[in-house]
Formats: structure tokens, C-alpha cells, sequence
């Protein structure tokens, strides 16, 4: 699945509009080094020890920057731990300094580099610390929210771009049921979504009508198990009004995760399952391939709702 990380482009985010107009994210360590030489992080430390370069916690940024990184995570620049420059997708592997495709090849500072393809790179201050000290440093879901809430605040016209690079699940609040079919409002509350981002698990209410609706049994899969089972919005959660059963499936954990990525849908029309190209000949997931979901009678989800996720989910193929 799609990573989230952190990375500094210096100290007070110096190097980043450099980073940012080469299409990049840097690091700056042993600078004349392959660091794809380094069998393990142990390595790094004693050779960043040996130079006066850094310490432990420094050679677990570097691991991470060369190793556990990759292509298509996402990247957020900050400046300091309350403070982002700009989110970005990775493009490439590592790069070190000699590589002819590093834009800072053989730079005397900050020749370490990923590329990135920026997709927003205007500032938002976040109004707490939200990061920790390291250089690179992977992103926990409630760190994501936060940094979606407070671009959302500033950027509301980014919202799409930000349900695309900043895709989360967003817990709803105890709503009284609908008892008509739900049509997705564009009245997105944002004053309380900027109150309050949920944690990922706790859909309490919600979550209790959707097991009921569904007889306990994940749409997709038929999975019983409910410790597994979590209650996906189908129009993502922006406010109350989204609230409503008719606009949630019960969906087995990773399912839910591919559903949230767009690496799976629901044909408003046939009710079947859709797979990302990405994932369709995954042996975990191709058999739900057009599959139709199952639903117990006079619970079919909101078709207008699904119609909308399912553009979403063609836009981004």
C-alpha cells in the first residue's frame, strides 16, 4: 500500500525551493557516498559517527530515504513541526549523487535525492506540532488528517486533489437514520470537519447500523468476522448530512483501504466490483473481480452515492 512520509528539506526548510523547482525532495549525508553501499543502519551510523556527520536516530532517516521508501508514496516537505511547504508524489528510487538523472548530481550539499512530482506547493501552517524531529520520518493516519484538515481549511478548492493525495478514512458521528435514498449534498460542512478529524476505528453508531443492515458480512467479500469488518462512507465524510446508512457499506478492513485508495469500486449500474489495473491480477483480489456485492433486501446502498465514488474512481485510472 501507499506510504506517507515526512521529509525536511533542510534545516527550516532552506533547500526548498530548490527541491521544490527541480522536482525533488534531498537529503544531505556523506554527500560523496553511494549510499546504497550500506548493508544494514548500523553501517550508516558508524560511518556518519566516524565523519562527525550525525548519530542514530540520522541513520534511520537515511535507511528509510534509500530503502523504504518508493514510487508513488507520498511526500510532505516541512518546516519544522508545525509547518508544510508541500505534498508531493515519488516518482523514482533513490538517487545518489552520481546518478546523470539527479538534478543536484555531485552537489557539494543535498546531493541525496528522490524525485517527486509536486502537486501542491503552496505553505499551510498547521497550528501544532505535528512532526517529530527526524529528517524523514513516516506519517501516522492521524498526522495525515491533520494536514488534510488544515489544506482543506486554507485550499478548499483543493479538495479534490486532496481526497486523491491525502486518501484517508474519516470516521463519522452518531446521525439519525434517513429514511429516504440518499443523494450526496455539495454542502461539505467544513467547519466540522475542521473541528474534528476522527480517529480511523470508534464509527460507534454508524458502524453498529451498518453491521445490522448487512446482516454482519462484509458486501464484497462475505467475510464474518466483525473485528475485521469497518464501515466505509461510499460519499466520503464531510459533515452529518453524509452521516446516514444509505451512504455506507460494510466493508472487510483491506477492502475498505483499496476502496478508499480508488483501487476499487462499485458499478453504480451492474452493482459489481471494479478493480484498479494496478491490483487486477493481484491473486488476493482478482477473484472479486465483478463480483456483485450482497446486500439482504431494502438495504441497497445509495446508487447516487455510488455513481459519484465511481467517477472518482475512473478519474484517477
Amino acid at each position: 500500500m501507499r506510504g506517507f512520509w515526512k521529509i525536511a528539506p533542510g534545516r527550516k526548510a532552506a533547500y526548498w525551493g530548490e527541491c521544490r523547482d527541480n522536482g525533488c525532495i534531498a537529503i544531505s549525508w556523506m554527500n560523496a557516498l553511494d549510499l546504497r553501499a550500506f548493508d544494514d543502519k548500523k553501517g550508516i551510523e558508524n560511518e556518519l559517527i566516524s565523519r562527525a556527520e550525525g548519530a542514530s536516530r540520522d541513520a534511520h532517516s537515511i535507511w528509510t530515504f534509500v530503502h523504504e521508501m518508493k514510487k508513488g508514496d507520498i511526500v510532505v516537505a516541512n518546516d519544522g513541526k508545525s509547518s508544510v511547504k508541500g505534498i508531493g508524489v515519488i516518482r523514482s528510487d533513490y538517487l545518489p549523487p552520481s546518478d546523470r538523472n539527479n538534478p543536484f548530481k555531485n552537489a557539494e550539499r543535498y546531493a541525496q535525492v528522490r524525485l517527486v512530482d509536486w502537486k501542491l506547493t503552496s505553505p499551510v501552517v498547521l497550528g501544532k506540532e505535528v512532526f517529530n524531529i527526524p529528517t524523514v520520518q513516516v506519517l501516522r493516519l492521524a498526522q495525515v488528517e491533520k494536514v488534510h484538515a488544515a489544506y482543506l481549511k486554507q485550499f478548499p478548492n483543493k479538495q479534490a486533489l486532496l481526497e486523491k493525495l491525502l486518501s484517508v478514512r474519516l470516521s463519522p458521528e452518531d446521525s439519525a437514520p434517513a429514511t429516504e435514498e440518499f443523494v450526496p449534498s455539495s454542502d461539505d460542512e467544513r467547519s466540522a470537519i475542521l473541528r474534528r478529524i476522527m480517529q480511523r476505528r470508534g464509527q460507534q453508531k454508524f458502524r453498529r447500523e451498518l453491521l445490522t443492515r448487512y446482516q454482519g458480512k462484509c458486501v464484497v467479500t462475505g467475510c464474518g468476522i466483525v473485528d475485521l469488518l469497518e464501515a466505509a462512507h461510499i460519499h466520503p465524510h464531510l459533515g452529518a448530512k453524509d452521516n446516514v446508512p444509505e451512504n455506507g457499506l460494510l466493508l472487510r478492513a483491506d477492502i475498505h483501504t483499496l476502496f478508499d485508495l480508488h483501487l476499487l469500486a462499485i458499478d453504480p449500474k451492474t452493482l459489481e466490483v471494479v478493480l484498479a489495473s494496478k491490483i487486477a491480477n493481484d491473486s488476493d483480489y482478482k477473484k472479486f473481480a465483478s463480483r456483485a456485492i450482497t446486500f439482504p433486501r431494502g438495504s441497497k446502498p445509495s446508487i447516487a452515492a455510488l455513481k459519484v465514488r465511481y467517477d472518482q474512481f475512473l478519474a484517477q485510472q
